[in-house]
């Protein structure tokens, strides 16, 4: 982590603005970014001071998409792959909103679907789902949820509301060529991202997507966050996914290893995606132009 110090230079009288490590005090073993007037510094403490009153509240009243771009090689060393030298986790199988209709697509059938041939694990969209009830007539293990009136994402702190949810649509089929001595295979969707304070150890941010096809479990969190905001209704936020606890028991692997990256555009940020019938699941996609950028890193909690 780094700290950043000002110091007075007597030989100039201005103020030395020092770059260094945690853990680091003197000017030897930081660097000097640039050199202020004591007017000048307290210009930047004040601009630093206003960064939270300028903070908007991100929700997702116009929808959008979340995009994984999962790491095929790291997925691969767990179910034991790491010890068999070989890739023994990996996607064979991808249904988008139209594929995967949770009135249409029992949780069985798609689980049919997935084989032994592996398939591309980037540009998987899933599109957001409006704000409201969850769909009626989801059939047996489906269970995609609405997105919660409550969402949202504070543009500073990047942080969310306990409670909340963002749901989307969209299955993913793994499949592992040995698993005992005999090939198997999972399935994850109907994800829901949510925000927990707790959850923000081993570089984790507090948001976390949950698995909710067939049943309930956290699948990943989400780190080293960044937003690109143009308003509260068109934003783009970006990161790292790690394998939560969860699911890393139940892939016999470690928690938190970065398996990829992931892309949360909403409104004019969100990607193009295959048109569905129902109009409610319609979202509009272009670019405006970009506003302004904040950008976050995960806290890591204290030991």
């Amino acid at each position: 982590m780094n700290f950043y110090s000002y110091f007075w230079d007597f030989t100039d009288q201005t103020y030395l603005l020092v770059i260094g490590s945690k853990g680091t005090r003197n000017n030897s073993n930081g660097t000097i970014l640039m050199k202020h007037s004591f007017t000048q510094c307290v210009l930047l403490a004040s601009l630093a001071l206003s960064t939270n009153a300028n903070a908007i509240s991100l929700s997702a009243l116009t929808g959008g998409t979340f995009t994984f771009n999962l790491d095929s090689a790291a997925l691969g060393n767990y179910v034991g792959g790491s010890t068999l030298g070989t890739n023994n986790y990996y996607l064979s199988s991808f249904s988008n909103t139209a594929a995967s209709d949770p009135t249409v697509v029992t949780a069985a059938a798609f689980s049919s679907t997935i084989g032994a041939t592996p398939i591309s694990a980037t540009n998987l969209v899933h599109d957001l789902t409006p704000i409201g009830t969850n769909p009626v007539g989801q059939l047996s293990g489906r269970h995609v949820q609405a997105t919660t009136a409550g969402f949202s994402i504070d543009s500073s702190t990047l942080a969310g509301v306990a409670g909340e949810k963002l749901g989307m649509t969209g299955m993913q089929g793994f499949y592992i060529p040995n698993f005992n001595g005999n090939p198997s295979k999972m399935y994850t969707g109907d994800f829901s991202l949510q925000f927990d304070s707790t959850r923000t150890s081993n570089g984790t941010s507090g948001w976390y997507l949950n698995n909710n096809s067939a049943f309930t479990l956290a699948a990943y969190d989400l780190a080293n966050l960044k937003v690109i905001v143009t308003d509260a209704n068109n934003w783009l936020l970006t990161g790292d996914l790690l394998v939560a606890p969860s699911l890393a028991n139940m892939l016999a692997g470690p928690a938190y290893t970065d398996v990829g990256g992931f892309q949360l555009g909403v409104g004019s940020y969100g990607v193009s995606s295959v048109p569905v019938p129902s109009a409610v699941w319609l979202f509009g996609s272009g670019l405006l132009s970009l506003l302004g950028v904040v950008r976050r890193k995960s806290v890591v909690a204290a030991a």
